[in-house]
């Protein structure tokens, strides 16, 4: 039987905080994130040498949020599906996590070979709506009081300090478990660029997984 594992697929929204996606993927035990820069995006007419350069710098800051509350964050080169039929060999996740995406013509055939190879592979996919575009709509009866709801929606938030444990696998000692920082350096020590973090994590203390800052480590455990 698979264990049920989750990836959240960053396309235009590269932020952790009010991310739908994001908080429901971590509610899996075995989570990571995916980013993937698209040859489709970079040959299409509106894409920009500077749009690639901002995007690369807020995959960076994407990647250290992440990284501070215990998820890996994976980044490919391809199309899609194919990236996501590859990444599974890796990791067989269960449920796909995303925004619903509002673009051109070559986003919109993307999208409809991802759906066409979830429901070929049994992977769930999810999409959230980040904006007042109402899909599928049969007529524009009630959408104003459906675009109140989505803007005036709380905002999605999730228990950060609890998934870092979850996202690592198992617990370091009782005297660090409390400690972010040290917990952060465990997961780093001890992950392969290329594969998500999914229970990789021994029965030892995260200072002898990690020499090079043992002494900053002790430090601040014992502070706190």
């Amino acid at each position: 039987m698979t264990t049920p594992g989750a990836v959240v697929w960053f396309k235009r929204d590269l932020r952790c905080r009010d991310h739908a996606p994001l908080v429901q993927a971590q509610h899996f035990d075995n989570a990571a994130a995916l980013v993937v820069v698209e040859p489709a995006w970079l040959e299409s007419p509106e894409c920009d040498p500077r749009h690639v350069a901002f995007w690369l710098d807020s995959v960076a800051q994407l990647q250290a949020a992440l990284a501070a509350k215990g998820l890996p964050l994976i980044v490919r080169v391809g199309a899609m599906p194919q990236m996501l039929q590859a990444l599974r060999r890796e990791f067989a996740f269960t449920h796909l996590f995303s925004h619903e995406e509002t673009g051109p013509g070559w986003s919109y055939t993307r999208d409809l070979a991802v759906a066409a190879w979830c429901r070929d592979q049994g992977v769930v996919w999810t999409e959230s709506p980040q904006s007042g575009v109402v899909r599928r709509l049969r007529s524009r009866s009630g959408w104003a009081a459906r675009w109140a709801q989505r803007m005036n929606a709380p905002e999605c938030t999730s228990k950060a300090a609890s998934r870092r444990r979850q996202a690592c696998g198992r617990p370091c000692c009782p005297r660090c478990q409390r400690c972010q920082r040290c917990m952060l350096w465990a997961c780093q020590s001890r992950r392969s660029p290329s594969r998500p973090v999914v229970n990789t994590l021994p029965r030892r203390c995260c200072k002898a997984s990690c020499p090079a800052v043992a002494a900053t480590t002790a430090a601040r455990c014992q502070a706190r």
